[in-house]
């Protein structure tokens, strides 16, 4: 129950993270709503690399816990 709450915890720190970074100059303007805008704004490469980092993370701890076994 403990792992299910610790993945919770993680997942609406991840969903919750562009509420913070909402309304940031540069929507509206030019290419607010494209591909590239989210590829290089900060804020939005801040949420793509915190949820690689939580793939990886939890990829690397369910293998090294299958090994344990």
């Amino acid at each position: 129950m403990k792992k299910i709450v610790q993945i919770l915890n993680v997942l609406l720190g991840i969903l919750l993270l562009p509420i913070v970074s909402f309304a940031h100059p540069g929507h509206g303007e030019g290419d607010g709503f494209s591909i590239t805008h989210y590829l290089k704004e900060p804020e939005h490469l801040a949420l793509i690399f915190l949820v690689i980092v939580a793939i990886v993370y939890f990829s690397l701890r369910r293998k090294r816990r299958s090994s344990d076994k």
